[in-house]
């Protein structure tokens, strides 16, 4: 999983709907990235499962 990217969509489209752009029908696929992101963020703020670099073939973490 792409953690950041997943966030990163998440955001625009929260963003897109409040400021007009973007119709409150998207709004459940925001919602969903951003609950699948948020149930992997540990105690330490680290989003875990998601793709480790530098080479992105192992599991890793994400900031």
């Amino acid at each position: 999983m792409d953690g950041t990217s997943a966030m990163m969509m998440a955001a625009a489209v929260y963003r897109g709907i409040s400021n007009g752009y973007l119709d409150r029908q998207w709004k459940k696929y925001a919602d969903q990235a951003y609950l699948t992101v948020f149930q992997k963020i540990d105690e330490y703020g680290l989003i875990r499962e998601v793709c480790g670099c530098p080479d992105f073939v192992a599991e890793g973490t994400s900031l």
